[in-house]
């Protein structure tokens, strides 16, 4: 089986890495897409193989998403060396990146109810600690021997249970980012965070060698058997 290199990059600076890449031809300008305002737009087709020269089925594609799943500054940058032609990278353009955002969100979720446990166990270690203080602090008003709390200290268990109440509220993260208008028109309630911000660079790893698998299974599956997919390394910043 011929295999395609799929390289993945979510990070802050994909677009700056974007700039440095260089096709063997002029880019296909036909294929820019993208929004208005967004730094970088959505790219598909950056140029042809230099042995096979420009072809209309050619079978390089790139695809860069900004502010990916609506959360700012959050980039998921894709270059595929297809060896299926065409239809080869198209199957790959439409599934890898929802495959890759699938496994995310699943592992965010795992992630987020660990979160949610831990502070279930910390809220009542500050709530134990809260009572001593109020405690200590009813002594002190009573007997000038014995020196009030510090006030900070007070300060941040009260900081921190609010933290660990509001994760105990989120019950898992949300699945799509959220505009500024509509976090300000929202409702009291607490907003949970991205899932995209919850995964760590483990779990952005592991889901895209999981989504890399997924998708050469499907693509088999239907019948583009000319092709496959390997993960390289992904960088995540923040």
């Amino acid at each position: 089986m011929k295999s395609s290199a799929v390289t993945a990059a979510h990070c802050q600076a994909a677009p700056a890495a974007a700039a440095s890449i260089k096709p063997s031809r002029p880019v296909e300008t036909a294929y820019l897409q993208g929004q208005p305002g967004t730094p970088f737009p959505v790219i598909r087709g950056i140029g042809w193989s230099e042995d096979q020269g420009r072809r209309p089925d050619m079978e390089d594609g790139m695809v860069a998403i900004s502010n990916l799943a609506g959360v700012a500054n959050a980039w998921l940058l894709g270059i595929y060396d297809g060896h299926g032609g065409r239809q080869t990278v198209e199957m790959l353009l439409q599934k890898i990146h929802g495959n890759v955002l699938q496994h995310l969100r699943s592992r965010a979720i795992e992630r987020w109810q660990r979160y949610r446990q831990r502070a279930m166990s910390r809220l009542q270690d500050i709530r134990r600690r809260l009572d001593e203080l109020h405690f200590q602090q009813q002594l002190a008003c009573r007997d000038v021997r014995v020196l009030m709390p510090p006030t900070q200290r007070l300060v941040e268990l009260l900081r921190l249970g609010r933290i660990c109440e509001w994760v105990l509220q989120c019950e898992e993260p949300s699945q799509e980012g959220r505009t500024e208008t509509e976090k300000s028109s929202a409702s009291k309630a607490p907003t949970p965070p991205s899932f995209l911000t919850i995964c760590t660079e483990e779990d952005v790893h592991r889901a895209l060698d999981e989504a890399f698998v997924q998708t050469d299974v499907e693509i088999l599956r239907d019948r583009v058997y000319q092709s496959g997919a390997t993960a390289m390394p992904l960088s995540k910043q923040t």
